[in-house]
């Protein structure tokens, strides 16, 4: 990857075992794009990645003593900066790229796709139409999106969450609040299988994990959320601006208990994600629980495993990763006519995402992180009137005839 180890150095983070996390379910997610035969459990990415989603939207809403609309703005326009414009972008290249690479009869579905993602609802067709994820999505471009819009969509719901919560004034009456929520969303996912998987509040319950574990730790530091966030309110600013995080050592008299648990929680999520072929709902639930109990027990216990600077590393870049992985693989799927990627197939596929998500980081992505948001809103809105302008002009479907006639 014309990378050596020495470019490999601590980056910009907030927890090195979080991110180390980010990376395996990433990989987790690729590796089920490129051999769903080898890697059967490799989609549980998405259930590890919701869960950090949840760690990582508490820790902004609960910084600050009182939630108010300046807290919430901010909340919503870091996470609109850190996904929206490089969502957009490259819905924008992906629609140059399909009526080029693809034939005109596959234009008009690809066309639909675009506009619930556009629209960032691309889960909504499931829930509307009935159908599943799995069938017939060899050559589906945008069936990476869905994820991304739950998170959003979770986003939306997050703050209304949180003042229903903190209007609970004791403390203790919060994590009940959150258990009975998160109840309520696992008992539609596990017990009305034929609820959609991918509506946002089938996988609230994942999500509030990532919450309940952030409020467990803060009460396990003996703390009410409010003395941990100032001490951390300087580490998140990092995480935006793009700073290196100074990493603080606690003593824990269980440090070597939290240890032995924390390395047995990884080789399971190791075993469980691209090993095994265990039955997925029963997979869901434990890379779920495991997911938040490493949360609770990472700050106190210095996992090398996760720790490790690459994988820090490529967390830095993991969400450049997951946009770019799924275009590559069934593109190049469609284009070789492989319904199933041979060896030499998932190779040049995994280099290339790697290599692509690598270079759009370093550039595109660090420009979004330092832009201002009147630059990011700008720019979106820019992308969306382009983009507005091709599908009501036909540009798309002209491309196609262009090219394949």
């Amino acid at each position: 990857l014309s990378l050596s180890l020495a470019m490999i150095r601590p980056t910009k983070q907030e927890r090195s075992d979080v991110q180390g996390l980010k990376s395996i379910a990433v990989f987790g997610i690729m590796l089920f794009g490129l051999a769903p035969r080898w890697f059967v459990n490799g989609f549980l990415g998405v259930d590890l990645y919701f869960v950090l989603s949840g760690y990582h939207t508490a820790a902004i809403l609960w910084r600050e003593p009182m939630l108010n609309r300046s807290v919430i703005a901010r909340f919503y326009i870091i996470r609109f900066k850190r996904i929206i414009p490089l969502y957009v972008i490259m819905l924008l290249i992906l629609s140059i790229i399909v009526p080029v690479c693809f034939p005109p009869a596959d234009l008009p579905s690809f066309i639909t796709d675009l506009k619930w993602a556009l629209s960032l609802m691309t889960n909504l067709p499931h829930v509307l139409n009935g159908y599943d994820y799995w069938p017939d999505v060899d050559y589906w471009v945008l069936r990476h999106t869905w994820p991304i819009c739950v998170e959003l969509q979770y986003c939306l719901l997050a703050s209304l969450i949180d003042i229903i919560a903190r209007s609970l004034h004791h403390p203790l009456l919060r994590l009940p609040f959150f258990l009975a929520l998160g109840g309520l969303s696992f008992v539609k996912q596990f017990f009305f299988t034929s609820s959609p998987f991918d509506l946002v509040f089938s996988r609230l319950w994942q999500f509030l994990i990532g919450r309940i574990a952030f409020k467990l730790e803060q009460w396990n530091a003996g703390i009410d959320g409010d003395t941990l966030m100032d001490e951390e309110d300087e580490e998140m600013d990092n995480i935006e601006r793009g700073e290196p995080h100074k990493t603080r050592h606690r003593p824990s008299s269980h440090s070597l208990l939290q240890h032995c648990l924390s390395y047995c929680m990884i080789a399971f999520l190791f075993c469980v994600i691209f090993v095994t072929s265990w039955n997925p709902w029963l997979c869901r639930l434990l890379i779920t629980l495991a997911a938040g109990s490493l949360l609770l027990m990472g700050r106190n216990s210095c996992n090398i495993i996760l720790s490790n600077r690459i994988l820090v590393y490529i967390s830095d870049y993991s969400y450049m990763l997951y946009l770019v992985h799924w275009p590559v693989t069934v593109v190049y799927k469609y284009r070789h006519k492989q319904e199933e990627l041979t060896a030499g197939g998932m190779l040049i596929c995994l280099f290339t995402t790697l290599k692509l998500a690598m270079v759009l980081h370093h550039t595109l992505e660090r420009f979004f992180i330092a832009a201002s948001t009147t630059v990011a809103v700008g720019i979106v809105t820019i992308v969306y009137v382009i983009m507005s302008i091709i599908m009501l002009t036909g540009g798309m479907e002209q491309i196609s005839e262009y090219v394949h006639r």
